[in-house]
């Protein structure tokens, strides 16, 4: 098998966020946190304006713990969004292979990575299970939470798609779309 060949392709901030809150996105546990402190927020406002009602009173008190709550509850989740946005941009500006774009490498042996700061290879390891497809780049994990980006849209001739495919079928990879 000939080596398959990805052109160095930069990564923009936009495209790093982009995917960063699509990984987020699937994996669910995450999500439900925000929905249930919101919906918690709006729950203790409604049973302080019940409790605060008089059974003549037609009308819904807002007294300053239900509006405390609320606010409370807005702020929590703002914030934990906010520092997700941050977090995601220091690991960007933290990562220059990412603006700058690496060259990869792939055959039956080796990943093997290539930019003017960085030159290494890494052999096709049991911890590659899966790879994930958003949009056109390929996200196959190398070690922790670090990622190899693959750009589909630059797999340089012959090889194509299909041969990249194949090869993560011979060493086990579930590519997920």
């Amino acid at each position: 098998m000939q080596p398959i060949v990805f052109e160095k392709s930069p990564m923009t901030l936009a495209e790093f966020s982009s995917i960063n809150w699509l990984m987020l996105r699937k994996k669910i546990g995450y999500l439900i946190i925000f929905p249930i402190i919101v919906l918690l927020s709006f729950v203790v406002t409604t049973c302080n304006m019940v409790v605060g009602m008089k059974s003549d009173d037609t009308t819904y008190p807002m007294d300053s713990e239900s509006i405390m709550t609320m606010l409370g509850g807005a702020l929590f989740v703002g914030f934990i969004y906010y520092s997700y946005r941050k977090a995601i941009k220091k690991n960007y500006l933290n990562t220059p292979a990412l603006s700058e774009g690496l060259n990869y490498t792939l055959t039956e042996e080796l990943i093997q990575t290539q930019s003017s700061t960085i030159n290494g290879s890494q052999p096709w390891a049991a911890s590659f299970k899966t790879a994930n497809k958003v949009g056109k780049w390929i996200l196959l994990p190398s070690s922790g939470n670090a990622f190899f980006f693959l750009d589909t849209e630059k797999i340089l001739p012959p090889s194509t798609m299909s041969d990249v495919e194949e090869l993560f079928n011979r060493k086990g990879v579930k590519l997920k779309k």
